[in-house]
């Protein structure tokens, strides 16, 4: 819409006439009376985008961002540039044709463009056009003169055509023209070099043509740098170009990491399904990429994936396919994190039938070295084996493991402290081996010096390893002739038994080639048979008791014989309380123990191994505290009536604190 558009005096006007009077309004300080001579200084354009737009303000761009616009207008009236500001050297050579553009021309029609080179020093052009196979295209180039070339190219396929322009061996910059009544409008974008490779490089952009007779240039960074903009009317740079423009990065891969099980450098197993993280908050704006090499030919990794969790990281899953070494690289935008690539072992399948325990004796004796093996070769997996050991009494027991990876052998060497059943786990990285936990019995070595029990074998070991050639004799001298049981085993010992039938002292000659042996001739004492039917059990303290306080007994084994006495007295929930045992003389023992909790407890006497007559027993433990006798009463507690006050009432021996 004009101004003045109900003046009927300018509606006679033409509009060219018109607009040298809108011109002529917006610039009064310059003397335009026409659209030719006026212009050619440049004068006057410049006037007229001062007014049009003033003060324009030049800022940072960011590399891969939302595309950046400028707008020029149709007739040249106003221009405005957004994000501006770069530091190429000036150039006033450039291009510009149809034969130029991203789209829009035809197989088999005349792509055609021109060259100027106006101010731009001496120097030879040199143009080439590489089709789609690559091959050279022919280009026809004629001199118009004043520095302008014609050039013409005719495409007889379609696809990619690359244009290289050069002015004196230099690469000179792309522009697009705009047509426009008062002249043609010529656009030019470069990037510096080392933005995308060793030399300047022109930037692709597209044009849109405005409802408002303006036109929007759009362009997409495609890295960070320096950029120069040129804009040309009339084949002149208008007074502010070229613009300059900074692009900052549009993220940053330092501060990106990473970090899961599918990194570690151990840890990974050929078809075992793995995964790691991503973190990229406060990276900017980018995708990761993830890359596998192996060692091998062929594919890494399947059933790979990256997840956005959409919390600013990134899930990656992979399954490998080849045993060995292997690279994973992680990018960011392209630029590699800290720590990448990630160096990796990677193990082959894990067999756990392969895994043998060889060698683990199920009877051995307390004190001395054992050992066994586990064979490993051929199970693939980490290779990591893991032994515990767990004694009678619950008690862990330290094994020495020395492992040869290579070779998947592994011994395992411990010494049994007491007698009974072990508990054997063996696990190869992290499983269960087939028949683990395996059990061990230890037992106490044969010692002549060890005595017995009368009616039973008392059992020991003669060892002549080492002692050469010679015979071996054996006596046994006591109360009473015994029976004298021997056995070689083959591999240097001897295996000794005899049944006394009266107890009291005996002594054991071992001679070794008609001499005593060290320590010969044995003392050993035989203790009369026991029996635990005759170990009677009696006082308070199997019949009541409270939580916290000792309560006593008495155990007598005066009738029953030499053996062991063991008490244990157990809550419903398994708290085993608290039990002294103190001779008081030959065969009699005084009993103290203190009960934890109030409730159900179970005594069990043992003697010999073997429970007492009307044991175990069941006791209830009372509370330390005796509510019984408390009693509650008065008006306050009565189920109807004001509450006024109530009475409790405790009987001063009920209460104990």
């Amino acid at each position: 819409m004009w101004d003045d558009e109900d003046d009927e005096e300018t509606k006679k006007l033409t509009p060219k006439q018109r607009l040298l009077g809108w011109i002529q309004n917006k610039v009064p300080q310059l003397p335009i009376n026409n659209f030719n001579r006026d212009w050619r200084d440049g004068k006057a354009l410049g006037a007229l985008v001062d007014n049009c737009a003033p003060g324009k303000e030049l800022a940072a761009v960011t590399a891969g961002n939302a595309e950046i616009s400028c707008e020029i207008s149709k007739h040249a009236t106003c221009q405005r540039l957004k994000h501006v500001h770069v530091s190429a050297p000036q150039n006033n050579n450039g291009a510009t044709g149809r034969g130029l553009q991203p789209k829009g021309v035809r197989v088999k029609e005349v792509a055609d463009f021109k060259v100027f080179t106006k101010g731009a020093g001496s120097g030879a052009l040199n143009v080439s056009v590489k089709g789609p196979s690559g091959a050279e295209e022919q280009v026809k180039v004629r001199d118009l003169g004043n520095g302008v070339y014609e050039c013409e190219y005719y495409p007889q396929r379609p696809g990619k055509y690359i244009v290289n322009i050069t002015w004196g061996g230099q690469p000179i910059a792309r522009r697009t023209r705009l047509y426009s009544p008062l002249g043609d409008i010529s656009i030019g974008i470069k990037c510096a070099p080392g933005v995308v490779g060793p030399a300047e490089a022109d930037i692709d952009f597209d044009i849109i043509k405005n409802d408002n007779d303006t036109f929007t240039v759009k362009y997409t960074p495609p890295g960070p740098g320096r950029y120069t903009i040129m804009v040309l009317f009339a084949d002149q740079e208008i007074p502010v170009s070229p613009f300059k423009v900074k692009v900052d990065p549009s993220h940053d891969a330092g501060k990106v990491r990473a970090e899961g099980p599918g990194l570690n450098k151990t840890g990974v197993e050929v078809g075992n399904p793995t995964h790691f993280t991503i973190y990229t908050k406060g990276a900017g704006k980018a995708k990761p990429e993830v890359h596998f090499t192996a060692s091998g030919p062929g594919e890494a990794v399947r059933d790979f994936e990256i997840i956005d969790n959409h919390d600013y990281s990134y899930t990656v899953k992979y399954t490998a396919l080849q045993q060995g070494n292997m690279a994973i690289s992680v990018t960011h935008g392209g630029d590699p994190i800290p720590k990448s690539p990630f160096h990796l072992t990677v193990a082959p399948a894990l067999d756990i039938g392969k895994v043998k325990v060889e060698g683990l004796e199920t009877k051995v004796e307390v004190g001395r070295d054992q050992e066994f093996a586990v064979n490993t070769k051929g199970a693939g997996g980490q290779g990591n084996v893991g032994v515990k050991m767990t004694s009678p009494s619950g008690r862990p027991i330290p094994c020495k493991l020395e492992s040869d990876k290579a070779k998947g052998t592994h011994s395992v060497k411990y010494i049994p402290p007491e007698e009974g059943q072990y508990k054997v786990d063996v696990t190869y990285d992290g499983n269960p081996v087939m028949g683990s936990p395996f059990g061990v019995e230890a037992v106490m070595p044969a010692d002549p010096s060890k005595g017995g029990t009368v009616g039973k074998p008392a059992p020991f070991t003669i060892d002549t390893k080492g002692a050469g050639a010679g015979g071996l004799g054996l006596t046994v001298e006591g109360p009473c002739e015994a029976k004298i049981e021997c056995q070689d085993n083959g591999d240097g010992t001897c295996s000794v038994s005899y049944i006394p039938t009266e107890a009291g002292d005996y002594a054991i000659n071992i001679l070794f080639a008609e001499k005593h042996i060290p320590g010969s001739p044995f003392k050993a004492a035989i203790r009369p048979a026991f029996d635990p039917s005759k170990v009677t059990a009696s006082g308070p303290g199997l019949e009541k008791a409270k939580a916290g306080e000792p309560a006593t007994f008495t155990v007598d084994c005066t009738r029953a014989g030499d053996a062991e006495l063991t008490i244990e007295i157990v809550s419903e929930t398994g708290v085993k309380a608290e039990v002294h045992i103190q001779k008081t003389s030959e065969g009699t023992f005084s009993v103290t123990y203190i009960p934890s909790f109030h409730g159900t407890h179970t005594i069990t006497i043992k003697y010999g191994g073997n429970a007492i007559p009307y044991f175990p027993k069941v006791l209830q433990v009372e509370p330390s505290v005796d509510t019984s006798g408390v009693h509650v009463y008065g008006p306050g507690v009565e189920p109807r009536g004001n509450i006024i006050s109530f009475v409790i009432r405790l009987k001063s021996t009920s209460l104990s604190k």
